[in-house]
């Protein structure tokens, strides 16, 4: 037996991720975090979305100083990139606090066997691909290509400096972590 749901064609079906968000946003508005991580953990969310939400409520816990909270987004971060700034963002907020949680952190490994061929790097995403599989070289060649050029995408000014800084930074990152 179909439903009037199953009858639907896809343009008129709920967005999920939508739904999922707007769940999210109502759990966060009125302060329930326990809600908001069972969210978070058990709807299915596209990655960058998921990393987006993880993002807020990252920041809700450190400005209450809930330090177990951080440490618990930062261990559900699914990209070591991710991780490893807000693992960083926690030592600075936290100071010697942070000594206290650090062996509760589990770190992301960078696994190369989920690599994917990147054949020409068309964003952000493709360089940080790169850096998982310590192709190093070719990040730094990109990175020096869209200096030479003066632009990337529409970034200029101090937001092209800024991008420019932030992509050699996680080069110098991603070395460190080899």
């Amino acid at each position: 037996m179909f439903n009037e749901k199953d009858m639907m064609n896809s343009a008129e079906q709920p967005d999920r991720g939508k739904e999922v968000e707007n769940k999210f946003n109502e759990a966060f508005n009125k302060g329930d975090f326990n809600e908001v991580e069972r969210i978070l953990n058990e709807e299915k969310l596209e990655a960058r979305e998921k990393d987006k939400l993880q993002r807020r409520v990252f920041q809700a816990y450190y400005k209450e100083e809930n330090w177990q909270g951080v440490v618990r987004i930062i261990n559900a971060t699914e990209d070591p990139f991710s991780q490893k700034g807000r693992i960083n963002r926690f030592k600075e907020l936290a100071g010697e606090k942070f000594k206290e949680f650090e062996n509760q952190i589990v770190f992301k490994e960078i696994d190369s066997s989920e690599a994917k061929e990147i054949v020409e790097i068309k964003s952000t995403l493709d360089f940080r691909e790169l850096l998982k599989q310590k192709d190093y070289d070719r990040a730094r060649k990109w990175i020096d290509k869209i200096v030479s050029e003066g632009k990337y995408k529409d970034l200029t000014g101090k937001k092209f400096e800024n991008f420019i800084n932030d992509r050699k930074r996680d080069i110098r990152q991603a070395k460190e972590n080899k």
